[in-house]
């Protein structure tokens, strides 16, 4: 599955950019940052952490270990894969990546998981909520190996890590950034409940992507039948199958 989480960069501190004639000055964009998510300063403030692993009904997420690191340096060796989330990696930086994975998840308490599936404890990928760089803000990043792909894996894997957001951090929203052409990840992010907030600034060649956006609002209007009960409160959730699958990005 091909990646769509789109690099961020700041432009005179504010990386949001309206998708409208007129230039947005620094002080609309100040406005739009603050329109945003709620600061993960409030989260780190208050300490939470995800429970982990969690079960939807094919899927474990679970906090990455060193015997994760062949499978996803294949995945970040696929230039398919790869194509929207910054090109292939060599084996040492794949390793890095889930190493990295793994210790900011125990040291925060939430990030980026393991996506395994449940009937052969295979990692096909990663998914989960993490600090998206050079903001305040929490983002949705997921990708997986193109052998699960149009199987509904990361729209399961996508709803459990919203539910588990939205559950245990003190966030107001969760964002996503995916280039325009990404089309299957947007169909993820659609079906995940995200809507299209706005456009960012991209990374060479591309000039902007794409900003979805799930404020809790409207989480709690989307999975209605998740908020009422508690299925969370043991770090398992019930998830219906989806149709298709694909992916978003790795730091």
């Amino acid at each position: 599955m091909r990646g769509g989480r789109a690099l961020l960069r700041v432009y005179r501190g504010f990386p949001l950019a309206q998708t409208c004639p007129r230039t947005v000055s620094p002080a609309e964009g100040a406005r739009l940052m603050i329109h945003l998510a709620s600061s993960v300063d409030a989260i780190r403030g208050a300490s939470p952490r995800i429970p982990a692993p969690c079960l939807t009904s094919r899927l474990e997420l679970r906090p990455f270990c060193e015997d994760d690191i062949e499978r996803i340096a294949t995945l970040l060796a696929d230039r398919e894969v790869t194509l929207f989330i910054g090109g292939t990696k060599p084996f040492a930086a794949a390793a890095d990546s889930v190493l990295y994975m793994r210790d900011a998840f125990a040291g925060r308490g939430w990030g980026t998981l393991a996506v395994v599936q449940r009937s052969n404890n295979a990692c096909i990928g990663y998914c989960g909520v993490r600090p998206l760089i050079n903001t305040p803000y929490v983002e949705l990043a997921f990708a997986f190996e193109r052998t699960s792909w149009n199987c509904g894996y990361a729209t399961e894997a996508a709803k459990a890590s919203l539910d588990l957001a939205f559950r245990h951090l003190p966030v107001d929203s969760v964002v996503a950034t995916v280039y325009p052409d990404n089309r299957a990840s947007i169909r993820v992010l659609t079906k995940a409940g995200m809507y299209l907030h706005g456009s960012i600034f991209g990374v060479w060649p591309r000039s902007s992507a794409l900003l979805y956006r799930l404020d809790r609002t409207t989480w709690r209007t989307f999975v209605p039948s998740l908020t009422r009960s508690s299925p969370f409160a043991a770090g398992r959730v019930a998830a219906r199958r989806t149709d298709r699958v694909y992916s978003t990005k790795l730091r």
